[in-house]
Formats: C-alpha cells, sequence, structure tokens
C-alpha cells in the first residue's frame, strides 16, 4: 500500500498574526509556532508545507524547534512577475538553468541550511518551480537539457541529504511573465525531463488546480474537448504518462473544467484570468471528486519509481481570517478521508 502524508500550508494559517508579523521576523516566528501548537493540539499528526518565500530559515527554524518532524515539505523561492517572489534579506533563489559557476555552491548553501532545520533522518520535499529566471528560449528539448544538466550536478547532494527536489507544473499564466508558457504545464516537458534525469531524489509536484487551468487553456485552443475538460482526461493522460516520478500533490479548487464557467468581471484580475486560484475543495461536483479519486487511485496503484521516497500532499487552501478557519479544517477532514480512499481501495 501507497502511503500517503497529507500535509498543510503554513504560511497560510498564521492568519490574522502574519498580517500583523509581516515585517518583524520574531513575531512572525512566534505566530507560526503558536498556529502550529494549535492545530496539533487538535490533530498530534497534523504536518505542514512551508513556503521560503514568505518566512526566512530563522522564523522556520524557531516554528519547528519543537516540531521538527511535522515539516514535510519546504516551497523554494519562485519568479513572479520579473524578479524572485521572496522576502527582502538573504537572497536564496536558485535558477535551476542557471550557467553560473557558482550555482552549484548556491543550492548547497539552500540544502545546508534546509537541513539546519529539519534532521537528516526525516526525509524532505523541497519544491522548485521550473521557470528559468530570464526567457532563455521557448524551445522545450533546449530547456529539458538545460535542466537535467543542474539536476545531475546536484543529485549526489540531494541523496547525501535525504532531500528529494520536485517539480511544480505550471498554469499557463498571461501578461505576468514572458517565461510562462504552456511548455512547464504539459506532461512532455516534465516526461523528458525524467526519461533523461534518473537521480531518484527528484520527481513531480502535481498541482491539480495548475492543470485544471492549463486543461481550460487547451480547451479555449480547441486542443481537447468539453468532455476531456470536463472529466479530467488532461490530468489522468499528465499522472499516466509521469505519476510513476510522484512525490507531492498540490490540492485545490477552480473552476477552470467547467465550460459553463465566465470569469465575469473577475477576467481584470490576472490571477482570476487564468484561473489559478485556490478555493475550498467542497466546491467540487460529487462526479469531480469520483473522477478525480480514479485518478488518485491508478497513479498511486503504480508509483514504482523509488518505494523510499515520501509522497505528501499539501492542501493549498489559504485561510485568510479566523473564520475561515474552520471551514479549512473541515477541508482538511474531507481530503485526508478522500486520499486514504484513494490509497486503499
Amino acid at each position: 500500500m501507497t502511503k500517503i502524508d497529507v500535509t498543510l500550508f503554513l504560511h497560510g494559517l498564521a492568519l490574522n498574526d502574519e498580517i500583523i508579523s509581516f515585517f518583524a521576523p520574531h513575531q512572525k516566528a512566534v505566530a507560526y509556532s503558536r498556529n502550529i501548537r494549535k492545530i496539533r493540539s487538535i490533530n498530534p499528526d497534523a504536518l505542514f508545507e512551508v513556503a521560503l518565500s514568505w518566512a526566512d530559515y530563522s522564523v522556520i527554524r524557531y516554528a519547528f524547534a519543537r516540531n521538527g518532524d511535522a515539516l514535510k515539505v519546504i516551497h523554494a523561492p519562485f519568479v513572479k512577475g520579473d524578479k524572485p517572489n521572496q522576502i527582502s534579506g538573504e537572497s536564496r533563489f536558485v535558477d535551476l538553468y542557471s550557467s553560473s559557476i557558482n550555482f552549484e555552491k548556491d543550492i548547497y548553501k539552500m540544502l545546508l541550511k534546509i537541513r539546519d532545520i529539519i534532521d537528516r533522518n526525516h526525509s524532505v520535499t523541497l519544491i522548485f518551480h521550473p521557470l528559468p529566471y530570464n526567457d532563455l528560449t521557448a524551445d522545450e528539448d533546449a530547456l529539458v537539457n538545460k535542466i537535467v544538466f543542474n539536476l545531475h550536478k546536484i543529485c549526489p547532494m540531494l541523496q547525501d541529504l535525504n532531500i528529494y527536489l520536485a517539480l511544480e507544473n505550471m498554469p499557463f499564466f498571461t501578461r505576468i511573465h514572458k517565461v510562462y508558457n504552456k511548455v512547464f504545464g504539459t506532461y512532455s516537458f516534465f516526461k523528458k525531463v525524467f526519461e533523461a534525469c534518473s537521480c531518484p531524489n527528484v520527481g513531480l509536484t502535481f498541482d491539480f488546480g495548475h492543470a485544471n487551468s492549463t486543461a481550460r487553456f487547451l480547451w479555449d485552443n480547441k486542443e481537447i474537448t468539453t468532455k476531456e475538460l470536463e472529466t479530467f482526461e488532461f490530468q489522468r493522460k499528465f499522472l499516466q504518462e509521469v505519476g510513476d516520478r510522484l512525490l507531492h500533490i498540490h490540492f485545490h479548487y477552480n473552476p477552470a473544467h467547467l465550460s459553463t464557467y465566465k470569469l465575469g468581471i473577475n477576467k481584470f484580475i490576472h490571477k482570476l484570468q487564468n484561473y489559478d486560484f485556490h478555493d475550498s475543495i467542497q466546491n467540487y461536483r460529487v462526479q469531480d471528486i469520483l473522477n478525480i479519486n480514479s485518478i488518485l487511485n491508478k497513479v498511486l496503484s503504480s508509483r514504482r519509481f523509488n518505494s523510499k521516497a515520501p509522497l505528501t500532499l499539501t492542501l493549498e487552501v489559504l485561510p485568510r481570517s479566523l473564520k475561515s478557519f474552520s471551514s479549512y479544517l473541515s477541508d482538511v477532514k474531507v481530503v485526508d478521508k478522500f486520499v486514504r480512499r484513494s490509497v486503499l481501495k
């Protein structure tokens, strides 16, 4: 049986405290630590994902000082707009396409700091958006060759430090950054990367919502049918092709699969224009849940690449107030039962 751990997105769990402590790292660390204790008082086995774009290493180290085993997934800073999306201060953005002679040194520095937070006996998954910092080329094969070259360089480090690097599929964003194109949202790119890179510590973060928005883009361009859009056929095919390298899942709701859904006035907002917004999974229809369950069941039963690798799922729905926190916990219970039903079938 495949074991899957459900994790919570910590930077969405500091709630109102995070707004207060945005410019005060120590206060943010205290807020994180307090909320970890609060959640673990409800669920002693609660596990977490944290984003390095939202907190520095000292904050994360403080927050998990007494709960090191609870931190399972770390999201690396990523490109957003024309610059890395991260807090000010120490730079830690790593471009996986970099030709710099300092590339290995930069990523090793990041990996060592992660290991300073989490004991080496506990495996951790490090998520990377596979986006270049610069618009290198739109040619898929050239991008594959460049990233694979660097992944081979860092594979020994990952194995030595018991860290798993998981490349995340992207939504198709327009007008946000020139490096966002459908290459990074379709399975062809990932299939080529994984065929060329056999490192057992490199795999996939499958973002279901990102795949949903990419499927909508394909449907808008008449590359898939309405039935394929509404039954998540793109997601099924994606995981059929590269699901063997699955390390992590981001799970949330957006209505991109509903062919009748119109963005309306929200079309003026970039994220909504691309359908990439995170809503409660309880918005899925019964038939949606049945289709998703079938997809997950298939991939979880056929995952063979590295039996020692961790498998986690983050509920990527971010509560913004204490009022929405109870709804979030309800989502957690739903997804926990949902994935375990998939695993146990």
